[in-house]
């Protein structure tokens, strides 16, 4: 998302595990736009294309637990995506016990 002179106000990603899973990553909103609705809309938008790509269901791992609870996602089960389990461990053995990152899940089908 760019401003009217094409500075970058905020980010998000689709990562695809497969064709049956994707997970919403690298949201980011510009410190100074913070509180302003941008992450919202942000997180709208890439349910938005992960629904017209066909997708079952989205998941996220964040810390923003009232962001993503404010937007319809519910608390999830990360045992659930051993895909993502997997890419954790090949990173670092302690991924999950930094801070408190809660897994984000949310059915598309309905």
């Amino acid at each position: 998302m760019r401003d009217e002179h094409g500075h970058v106000l905020g980010s998000v990603c689709l990562d695809d595990y497969s064709p049956s899973l994707v997970e919403l990553v690298s949201l980011a909103v510009h410190p100074t736009q913070q509180g302003r609705g941008l992450g919202t809309a942000l997180i709208a938008a890439a349910v938005d294309l992960a629904k017209r790509r066909g997708y079952p269901e989205i998941f996220a791992v964040s810390f923003s637990d009232s962001l993503f609870q404010h937007c319809g996602f519910r608390f999830g089960d990360i045992n659930r995506y051993p895909e993502k389990r997997a890419r954790y461990a090949r990173v670092s053995d302690d991924e999950w016990t930094v801070g408190q990152k809660h897994c984000f899940v949310m059915d598309l089908r309905g």
